[in-house]
Order: C-alpha cells, then structure tokens, then sequence
C-alpha cells in the first residue's frame, strides 16, 4: 500500500480521539434525557387515564384537552419519544465510531458472487480458514479478520443455549412451521422432527400449501443441529465464553464438515470469530474485514441480523457481484442491497460509504460481462458510486483492482464521513433539544392553568373542619345533657342498679333455699347437730357463712362501676366516631387510647389533654365495694350481735321491711323494746349461754319430726359445749330444735337488715358516681370544642384523614390529580435541566 494512503488512514483513526470525551458527554446526558422524556410520557398517560375515569368532573374538562394535545398530534410526546428512543440507538453508533481502533470494510454479497474468494485475496488465508460456499460456509456466526503482523490466531466468542434457541433455532422453526421452539437443550434433544416436509393433502400435513416445500431447508438445519448437539453442548452450558484457536483448527467453527457430510457442526456454538493475521499490501494501517453473510442462507434474515453490525462495526460497505450467464442485469436483489447500504450509511453519502465490485466469471464471454459491467455502472454512475472489477480468482488482481482501490477512497473520505457523522448527530440533537423544550414549554403553562381549576383542597378542609367541631361539641353537649338529666331525677346508674338488684336476688334467694344448702330442712338437720356438739361454734359458723355470701354476691358491684365508666367512654367514642370516621375512632373499647396513639404527632395539645383526661377515668374509684359496701357488712358479725341479744348493744334500729314484699318464715314478731326487755328479764347469769335467750317467735318453736341425727346422747356421755364457759344444765329433750329457730330468725334478720342497708347506700353512692361522669364528660366536651385553637386542631385532626372523614368531597381523586400535577409539573422541570444539560455538552464539544 502506498505510504500517503495508510498515513492518510492512521491519522483519520487517530483524530477520533478527540471526538471521544465530548461523544461520551453528550451520550450520558441524552440517555438522562430521553429516561426523563418517556417517564413524563408515562405520567402524562397515567393523568389522562385518571381524567377518563372521572368523566362527569367539570374541572377535569380542561386537562383532558390539554392532555390529549400534549400526548398525541404532531409535535406530541406520541412523536417525540420514540423518535428520541430511536436516535439513541444512532447516537450508540457515533459513539462506536469515534472509539473505534481500525477502519472496518464490510465485505457483502450474494452466495457464490466470489465474496470469500476475494477475502482470501486479500489476506492470503486458505478455505480452512475462509471457506467458499461451495464448503457450506455457515454464515451463522459473524466474521472479523483484523490486520495483525505478530498473531495468526483466531477468537471465538460462544453462545450461550438461551442465545442459540433464541438466535438459530427459533428462525428455523419459524421457517419450517414447527411451532414453539424448544425451551430446554433436553427438549431439543428429545424432541422427534421429521426429515422432511409433508407435501400430502390431508390433516396430518406439517406446511400449508403455499410453503411446505420451501420449509425443507429449514428443517434439514434443525436436523442437523440437533444430530451434532452432543459436540457443542458443552461449548453453550459451560462457563467459558471465549476460546482461542489455531487458524489450522478453525473450520470445524466456521463452516460445515467437508463434502457437506458429517454431523461434527462446532459453529453452532459460535456467535463471532475475530481472525488475525497479516494483509497483503497493508503494512502498519489498522485494517479489518468484516464477513457478512450471503443473502440466500436459509434461515437468515440480513435486515434484522446484520444491519446492526453494519451500524455499528462498518466504516465502509464493499458489495460484490458476480455476473453469470443466467444473470447478468442489475436485478432487483442488487438494488435491494444498494438500500441496505444507504440504510446502514445513514448521515453519511451512499457514493462514499458504498464500492461496487464486479467479479468477473470465467466462464462469461467478455462481451457478456462488459454488458453487465456497463449495466451496473449505468446504476451507480447516477448514485456517485465508485465500480471496480476484478477477477477473484486472482490474487493480484484483488490486490491491485480492489484493495488498493478501496483503502485510497477510505483514506480520501474516511475523515470526511466521520465529520459528517458528527455534523448530523448534532443538528439532530438540536432538532430534539428544540421539539423537547416546545413540549415542556406546552407543558408549564397547563400546570398552571390545573393548578387554577383544581379545587384548592386546603380551604374545604378549613371550611368543612370548622362545621365539624360545630357539630361534633353540639353532640357531646347533647350526651352530657343526657347524663345531667339523669343526676337531677336521681336515675341509679343502669349498670350499678342492675348489679345492686342482681346481688339483693341472689342473697335472698340463698337465704330461702336453706342458706346455700338447697333446702331448708337440710339446713336445719346440720344446724341442730352442730347446735348439739358446739353450739357457739355452730352460730360462729353460720354468721361466717352468711357474711361470706353477702360478700361474694356484692363484690360484683364494682365490675358494673367498670362497665358505667366504659360506657361513656363507648357513648363518647360514639359521637367521635360519628363525625371522625372508624379510621380516627375505631370500634372496641380501647378507641380512646388508639385515637389518642393517631393524633400524637399532631400539634393538638387542647383536645389531646381533654381526650387524655377523659380516657384515665379510673373505673372503679378506689373500688365501690371496698369503699361504701365493706363497713356494713363486716357489721355481720357474731360478738356484734350477741351484744345486741343480751342486751348490752346498742338500741337496735327500726326493722327494715323485706323489699321483695315476701313474708317472713318466723310468722309475727314482738317489738324490738319488748324483745329488749324479755331479754333483760331472761338473760342467763352465765354470758356464754346468751343463744339461750334469744326471741322465740310468738307463735312458739315450729314443730319438727324427730330426727335421729339431732337427738341428744345420753346424759352419761355428754361432753360441755365448746365456748367461754359451761353449758348449764337442763332438760335436752327439744332444745336443739328451739335454739336453731332461734338461729334461723337471728340469721334473718342480719341479713335483712345488712342488704338493706346496702341497697340504700350503693344506690345513694351511684346517684354520686352519675354527678361524676356527668362533670367528666362536660369538662370534656368543654376541652375538645370550645378552646380558642379549637377550629385550628380540628383542621390539623382532619387534614390527614380527609378522604375518610368526608369521602363524599375527598374521595381521593382531587388529591391524586394535584399530586400527579406536581409530578408532572417536576417531570418537566427535571426534563428542562436534562436539556440544558444536554445543550450544554454540545457547546463544549463543538469548542473541544
């Protein structure tokens, strides 16, 4: 090669340098903005659908015809995005220019037009290495051969099976209408196809009519494949993805066995082999072939396999053609690769990034081909194209017709073609940066005009909060009314009278059933034999047990002092619920406490302190039963009573007449004063026998058949009763049945007069617990509406729960949009700095 071309060539190769860092600029700031274009498209998309769903608001109207005219029409993101997108990938091929090493000539031609006769012209490499289509090349992998004047090797780069099934076998299936391909190697290994086509009519045919025949092709690659898969199996699966070879040992990567037969086809693992090894007539100049494909290879598509190489790997197209006797005119595959050239050329001229060679066939008349080569001329001329001619065959003519010829047009338009790349790269940049901004502008003047038709969301929330605390303290002076009226025409408490009248029930009912022991003769039977053993210890007991049922049966009281208190708690979070919405208030009895948990990060300290002091009520008041029930019935109490019967107590108090209206067992009674006197007149000089002088009914002791458990033992084995002193003697006959009626009228009375006294003050006492509950819930009612910030802490309560508190006017839509709004309105900001960002990397690398 001429010394001034390759100096020509390196110094084009190396002026791309400076190219680089304002390429890499501008590339990293497009892909910011075109990221930042299709998100506002998305987002644009996503209101528009939102306005569609909501036809029937009037403030909508506007921003659906706005939204409509920003996403579709001319000058719409619908044109402007994909346009972007698709620059991208034009930008990706600057990008590879500028930081490309070598000057790639892409060699392209049809089967058998000399396009590999003529690469072995040129680097003096054998059929091992680039073989003819007469050795079944495949043209499945892509072929680089690099000028190198210290390495005669050859790079594989492997498939993996995904790229495979995806890049070789689904054409094949396509082709051959077998339907889905494979998704597993074991799949396709186990998977029956057939060896050929079925050209029978009928249902079990595998093509329709129209292609069957042209599907063999196809299906003899898949059979193919699918025989020699043990041999490269390994070559997908494994994990090394390149290899290195000899040049001696390539064919079984790059073209079918010999003859065609055989089953070892390595090259279906291969997608690129990079061969180096030295040109002839190149000395020092960065030069690489590119091999691409025939454009007959079954299964093959150029336009969508190839071009990107021709994009992005080609500084030139070398298209090679091959006249024969059966063709000699520029047919319409010529012209077709003509396009394919001026498609992958893109800003540059077809006339400098094209060279048509004309291989001359041996068997051709020299007319016959000077014809063709005038037809191919008349073509191109027209184009600017330059034609060349050679004989592939030999050597010499490929480097003298061809090589030399090639590399002094690059070496003369390289630079310029890399100039007007750049040139055109920017003006379209332009173009977009110009179309974007348009589009945003478009954009901000909506924004504000939404932003003004929008429902200002801030004033209903002050508006409609206001009305709520209104309404909200109307309602809870309403309920504390309720409660005062109650206190003035002393209403018990529902819940402590209804525990005060369940524990009087029970206690009279224990009383008539034979005090707890089911029935009264039962009762009696136990007493008098206790009478009879341990009389002192047996009225000690029967006092015990009767104190310890009052107790048992009033200590309940206190669990409806709990429920009154949760009661107005439950009346409350009612009312709260009602205006707040369950989202605020929930159901259960610890709504307080979660309200109160809802609100703690608001600056609310009025309604917080009255909510706070209303939910630590304490319920029980340092219990009910302990403080008002506890020091009347510890009064039921034997010394207590003895007392009272010999006289030595104090004036017993009036009888309290049995509430229940019942009639007493004992029949009619004597005076407490005439009882008090036959007392004085009858009490025994021994204090220890005082049960001896209780009251017998008037009616005199109730006649009771004998029982042979309360006869007395015969005198000779009497033992004194227990107690403080002896029992004085007497007659035995009868006594025990005297002195347990005289104990049954005692117990009676006791605790007549013990739930009496219990009723009167538990009721007075829960007239003095409704005062309390009712100032309670005043003060509360008062806390949470009428202090002077109130309006303001109810808009502070009800901002964050707005769509739950009025779903009817914050349904979640005006909000949704004014957020989307923002986001747009953001978008567009986003994208204006990405734009200037980008415009700015232009002006920087124009002046680098």
């Amino acid at each position: 090669m001429a010394s001034n071309v390759e100096a020509k060539i390196i110094a084009t190769i190396e002026s791309r340098a400076r190219h680089r860092p304002g390429i890499e600029r501008i590339r990293s700031a497009y892909e910011v903005m075109v990221g930042r274009l299709t998100s506002l498209q998305l987002l644009a998309n996503e209101v528009l659908g939102e306005v569609h769903r909501h036809p029937g608001r009037p403030e909508y109207a506007d921003l659906a015809g706005d939204l409509g005219a920003l996403l579709f029409g001319p000058g719409s993101l619908e044109v402007l995005v994909p346009s972007a997108v698709e620059f991208g990938g034009q930008l990706g091929v600057v990008h590879a220019r500028v930081h490309r090493e070598t000057v790639n000539i892409g060699v392209l031609g049809r089967t058998r037009a000399g396009k590999s006769t003529i690469l072995r012209g040129i680097t003096g490499q054998g059929r091992n290495v680039i073989p003819s289509s007469t050795d079944f090349p495949t043209t499945a992998a892509r072929t680089r051969i690099h000028h190198s004047t210290d390495r005669q090797e050859a790079v594989i780069s492997l498939r993996t099976w995904e790229a495979f099934r995806d890049e070789y076998l689904r054409p094949l299936h396509e082709g051959a209408k077998l339907g889905p391909v494979p998704g597993t190697p074991e799949e396709f290994v186990a998977r029956s196809y057939p060896e050929a086509v079925n050209t029978d009519a009928g249902p079990d045919r595998q093509t329709d009519a129209e292609g069957k025949v042209r599907a063999q092709p196809f299906l003899d690659k898949i059979n193919e494949a699918q025989r020699s898969f043990g041999d490269y199996r390994g070559m997908l699966l494994g994990e090394r993805r390149t290899m290195t070879v000899p040049l001696a040992e390539l064919r079984p990567f790059v073209a079918y066995p010999e003859g065609g037969r055989g089953d070892k086809r390595l090259y279906h693992a291969v997608r690129d082999v990079h061969i180096y090894c030295p040109f002839r007539q190149v000395d020092r100049a960065r030069v690489a072939l590119v091999d691409l494909p025939g454009a007959n290879e079954a299964g093959l598509d150029i336009d969508r396999h190839f071009l990107s190489d021709l994009n992005n790997d080609v500084d030139l197209l070398m298209c090679v053609k091959k006249p024969n006797s059966d063709n000699v005119h520029h047919g319409n595959d010529d012209f077709q690769i003509l396009q394919l050239g001026q498609d992958a050329g893109h800003d540059v001229r077809l006339a400098d990034f094209l060279v048509m060679v004309v291989n001359r066939d041996k068997a051709l008349a020299e007319s016959s081909f000077r014809n063709a080569f005038a037809e191919v001329e008349k073509v191109t001329r027209r184009q600017g194209i330059t034609t060349l001619e050679c004989n592939a065959a030999d050597e010499a003519s490929v480097q003298d017709r061809v090589l030399l010829p090639v590399l002094g047009h690059l070496a003369d338009r390289l630079a310029g073609m890399d100039a007007m790349v750049i040139a055109a790269m920017r003006r379209r940049l332009d173009e977009i940066i110009g179309e974007t901004r348009t589009v945003v502008g478009r954009l901000d003047h909506q924004v504000k005009r939404w932003r003004q038709t929008l429902p200002d969301e801030d004033d209903q929330v002050r508006a409609l909060s206001y009305e709520l605390r209104n309404t909200l303290g109307q309602a809870l002076f309403e309920l504390q009314g309720a409660y005062a009226d109650a206190v003035r025409q002393e209403t018990p408490i529902e819940q402590i009278e209804l525990a005060i009248g369940t524990a009087e029930e029970q206690v009279r009912r224990w009383t008539e059933e034979g005090f707890g022991r089911g029935q009264h003769t039962e009762w009696e039977s136990r007493a008098i034999a206790g009478l009879t053993v341990e009389p002192f210890r047996e009225y000690e007991r029967q006092f015990n047990r009767a104190r310890q049922e009052i107790t048992r049966q009033f200590q309940f009281v206190d669990a409806s002092l709990h429920a009154a208190v949760e009661k107005l708690w439950a009346d409350v979070a009612v009312v709260l619920r009602t205006q707040l919405s369950s989202e605020l208030v929930p159901e259960g009895s610890d709504a307080l406490p979660r309200l109160l948990a809802s609100i703690d990060h608001l600056k609310v300290p009025a309604f917080k302190q009255a909510a706070e002091r209303l939910a630590s009520l304490q319920r029980d008041y340092g219990s009910l039963f302990l403080r008002v029930a506890t020091p009347i019935i510890i009064k039921v109490d034997l010394g207590r009573w003895k007392g009272r019967l010999v006289g030595t107590g104090p004036e017993d108090p009036e009888p309290v007449p049995r509430s229940d209206g019942r009639a007493d067992r004992s029949g009619g009674r004597s005076t407490r004063a005439e009882r008090a006197s036959s007392r004085e007149e009858r009490a025994p000089d021994n204090d220890d026998e005082w049960w001896l002088s209780y009251d017998k009914p008037a009616g005199g002791v109730r006649e009771q058949p004998p029982r042979e458990s309360a006869q007395p033992p015969p005198a000779a084995e009497r033992s004194a009763p227990a107690g403080n002193g002896s029992y004085a003697p007497g007659p035995w006959s009868g006594r025990p049945a005297q002195e347990v009626h005289n104990l049954e009228s005692m117990l009676r009375e006791v605790i007549e007069e013990t739930v009496a006294e219990l009723v009167k003050d538990l009721r007075r006492e829960s007239l003095s617990i409704a005062q309390v509950l009712a100032a309670t819930l005043w003060v509360f009612a008062d806390g949470a509406g009428r202090t002077p910030d109130g309006e303001f802490e109810y808009q502070r309560i009800c901002k964050p729960y707005r769509t739950k508190i009025w779903p009817g006017v914050f349904d979640g839509t005006v909000a949704l949009m004014a957020d989307r709004i923002v986001a747009l309105d953001d978008g567009g900001r986003g994208l204006v700095d990405s734009v200037t960002a980008l415009d700015q990397a232009l002006v920087s690398s124009a002046a680098g």
